[in-house]
Order: C-alpha cells, then sequence, then structure tokens
C-alpha cells in the first residue's frame, strides 16, 4: 500500500487498526508510562494521548528511526527518544511530565518567552499553545508502533506522516505537540 492509499482511509482510528495489523508492526497498546523501561529499545512510531482514543486528546505524534540510506536507520530508538526527549515536547518521569515547563512554581511567562525566543532562533514552527501546557505523566497515556524490520513495507517516518496526515484530514488541525 502506498501513501495515498493509507491517507484515504476512512478516518484516523481506521489508519491505526490498520497499522496495528500490520505483520511488520509489533504493537503495544495504550497505557500509562511511569517508566523507561516499559518501551522496548526498538524503532517505530508513538501517540502520546491525555486520555484513551479521543481524536481531540491527542497530544503527539512521533516517531524513532529515519531511514538514511538503502542501508542506514538513525540510532536513537523510541525508548532513547522520550528519555533524551525532542525539544520543545519532550517527557520527564523523574519530574513526572510531558510538555515543555517542568517546573509548576516556575513562571510561565518568563518560561514561555524564552521558550518562544529558542524557537525563533531554530526556526521551529510549533504551536505557540503548546508552551502554556505541562500534562502529569498520570494524565497522559503513550500507544506504540515498533517495528520489526524497519527496512521491510515501510518506515516509522511514513508511519508518522500517514498518522499525521491522515488526523489533520480528519480534525483540520495538527495534535497540540506537533508542527504546524
Amino acid at each position: 500500500m502506498n501513501l495515498i492509499k493509507y491517507t484515504q482511509q476512512e478516518n484516523f482510528l481506521n489508519l491505526i487498526d490498520i497499522y496495528k495489523a500490520h505483520k511488520n508492526i509489533l504493537y503495544q497498546e495504550i497505557y500509562q508510562l511511569n517508566s523507561y523501561d516499559q518501551i522496548l529499545n526498538k524503532h517505530g512510531a508513538y501517540l502520546v494521548w491525555n486520555t484513551k482514543q479521543k481524536l481531540e486528546n491527542l497530544l503527539y505524534i512521533g516517531c524513532a528511526g529515519k531511514i538514511k540510506s538503502k542501508n542506514s536507520i538513525t540510532k536513537q530508538t523510541i525508548k532513547q527518544r522520550i528519555k533524551e526527549g525532542h525539544s520543545p515536547r519532550r517527557f520527564s518521569i523523574k519530574n513526572n511530565f510531558f510538555g515543555l515547563h517542568p517546573l509548576a512554581d516556575y513562571n510561565v511567562e518568563k518560561k514561555y518567552k524564552n521558550k518562544v525566543d529558542k524557537i525563533d532562533k531554530e526556526k521551529i514552527k510549533d504551536q505557540i499553545e503548546i508552551y502554556k501546557y505541562k500534562y502529569n505523566l498520570s494524565q497522559i497515556f503513550i500507544e506504540i508502533f515498533y517495528f520489526e524490520d524497519v527496512f521491510k513495507s515501510f518506515s516509522p517516518k511514513f508511519v508518522e506522516r500517514t498518522l499525521l496526515d491522515t488526523f489533520y484530514r480528519d480534525s483540520l488541525s495538527l495534535p497540540l505537540g506537533n508542527s504546524q
């Protein structure tokens, strides 16, 4: 199946079901993230929800394992990606949050301005709304699609892209943590 066929699915949740059933994907059901040990050291795509599978509650769609060449893939796995974070979206199990401002008692306005300045420097075009949010890990759920073989069928980046495209088609916006 090619990109057009994947994005022509009836809706976003149908597309998730297709990926869940794919023979090259090991699916890890939605669960509450309490430890990095719950995440396998594999490449794939992941979704971050603030409640179980309601389209308007999807916070972020990400992936780890971009193909660099015919026989080469980036070394970062999903476990490493979530552990190290991805500026400006990141997880911190130690500080118990997913979001942008890690300390609740920190001056949000000052922190918000610093993040916006950093984005301008890096030319990242994130939805500014994400800078107002911080979710305790007890409030979020993660769903993961691990790849058995990244070079078979399609890549994690392909899955991420088709999920984002289909999500956008269904809701006319992207998840809060994804770039515009």
